[in-house]
């Protein structure tokens, strides 16, 4: 490891050489075209930050060149996430010391306490601001973003010693509360706001290129539980277990938060300002005029405030759970193809009605003589619709036919988030007269409701659906 210190603007040669080859070598990929970033945490106390943190190394978009520490202990947290970087790989990236209280222990400290910082491989800055100085100015991009997902004394300070770096970046901050649900909560106010008002009324106010706002309300939406959670707890990648790991000393060590996290995640709302660094594709974005008041609250001024760029909502809960999928397939890998079965709360049909509302929504396999019959469907196309319990996204159908000439020559699958519109998700011939269920892979699609139409049998048999499963990604998980 090469602990730095930054006397003005001289850096020790031999040191500055040997950061160079590190980080050249292990550097993933050509850097032409991807969006330099500084990333300023307060990593150790929320667990969001770290989530966000391997987020953020693991997408090819960025090209992280400075991570900074912050709020409390900030060399202990520059420990922390050394020692993350360490276990994913990524000693490449340069971590800083920046500012904040000695004196204030961390929430997953113990996690770094057997960290040795003389053995590790890259470097660690003791003045993390000085740093971020240089960086900014070495910026030959002209897309250099400062993602900012804590109180942001490091970043504030900077601006003191050199305001002139806020013209050469954009600022990315999860920060902020513009929508309350009542009026004793507007006091409240944001935590990274809140925590260093004097702080953050500085960086806001800075001349910024621009400025990109992930808000409390929409990114503590970013909640992981279901398949998706599962899939980070269970999977082997070294982030997502690093991630777990720190998880069992967090949460012994705090008491506001209520989640179980062998089942499901906490809120990760700073992966949000990580995704908008690269992708604002899934939000509502408000230009609007921000100023934060002496109390810390975030206000929208059109008069007075600083122009910003605010993600108040996500477009819609598809979008929300599209990013959702890609966070979990960086962090842990592909989910399965298809996700996992999805209940279904009720059946209708076309004919004979109550025999669909009966058997079908169980998904079991029913005999021949108790499957649910469709009319003659040479003359006229007959259909069953399946209501999921809640929204999802859907990506299989398994529909299990009855034997021979009880199958339907063609089925239609179609779509439906409200069972008013309806779009079509499949549609062919059925060769294959399997006997047990068949598999019907569907582009992935938002849906509550669908209805499978079997049509053109032209025999004198009755189609028959013994069973029927579907498949997808729950709504929220």
């Amino acid at each position: 490891m090469h602990v730095l210190q930054r006397t003005g603007l001289l850096v020790i040669l031999v040191t500055t050489l040997v950061e160079v080859k590190i980080a050249t070598a292990a550097r993933p990929g050509p850097q032409s075209e991807k969006t330099p970033v500084i990333f300023d945490t307060d990593i150790g106390e929320d667990i969001d930050d770290l989530w966000a943190l391997v987020y953020l190394l693991r997408s090819p978009e960025m090209d992280v060149k400075l991570i900074t520490t912050g709020f409390t202990l900030p060399m202990r947290k520059a420990t922390i996430a050394a020692k993350a970087l360490d276990r994913i790989g990524r000693t490449d990236v340069p971590v800083g010391a920046g500012v904040g209280r000695r004196d204030y222990n961390t929430n997953y400290r113990p996690w770094a306490d057997d960290f040795q910082r003389e053995n590790y491989k890259g470097t660690i800055y003791e003045d993390a601001v000085g740093k971020l100085i240089d960086t900014v100015h070495a910026d030959k991009t002209g897309r250099l973003k400062i993602v900012a997902v804590g109180p942001m004394q490091t970043v504030a300070e900077a601006l003191r010693r050199d305001p002139s770096i806020a013209e050469k970046a954009e600022l990315v901050a999860m920060a902020g509360r513009f929508r309350y649900p009542d009026e004793a909560d507007k006091k409240r106010g944001e935590s990274n706001v809140r925590c260093k008002i004097p702080e953050a009324q500085r960086v806001f106010s800075a001349p910024w290129k621009k400025i990109w706002i992930a808000p409390w309300g929409p990114s503590r939406r970013v909640h992981l539980y279901d398949e998706r959670y599962r899939h980070v707890l269970n999977s082997d990648d070294a982030g997502a277990k690093t991630i777990i790991e720190v998880y069992k000393i967090w949460q012994d060590n705090i008491n506001w938060a209520w989640h179980d996290t062998d089942k499901e995640s906490s809120n990760l709302y700073d992966t949000m300002a990580v995704h908008m660094a690269w992708n604002t594709e899934p939000f509502e974005i408000s230009p609007l005029k921000m100023r934060v008041t002496e109390e810390g609250l975030t206000v929208i001024d059109q008069k007075r405030g600083s122009p910003a760029h605010m993600a108040m909502e996500w477009k819609s809960d598809f979008a929300l759970r599209k990013f959702k999928n890609e966070l979990v397939r960086r962090i842990a890998g592909s989910l399965p193809e298809t996700g996992v079965r999805l209940g279904v709360a009720g059946a209708t049909a076309s004919v004979n009605q109550e025999q669909a509302r009966q058997l079908l929504p169980s998904g079991e396999l029913h005999r021949q003589d108790k499957a649910w019959k469709a009319e003659r469907t040479d003359k006229q196309p007959q259909w069953f619709q399946l209501e999921l319990e809640r929204p999802a996204e859907v990506r299989m159908l398994k529909i299990a036919f009855g034997f021979g000439a009880r199958w339907p020559e063609e089925i239609e699958i179609l779509t439906s988030r409200d069972g008013d519109g309806w779009q079509s998700a499949w549609e062919g011939s059925n060769k294959t007269k399997e006997s047990g269920f068949k598999r019907f892979p569907i582009k992935p699609t938002e849906a509550k409701f669908l209805r499978v139409v079997v049509k053109g049998h032209g025999t004198w048999h009755s189609t028959l659906v013994k069973g029927v499963r579907v498949y997808g990604l729950r709504e929220g998980g």
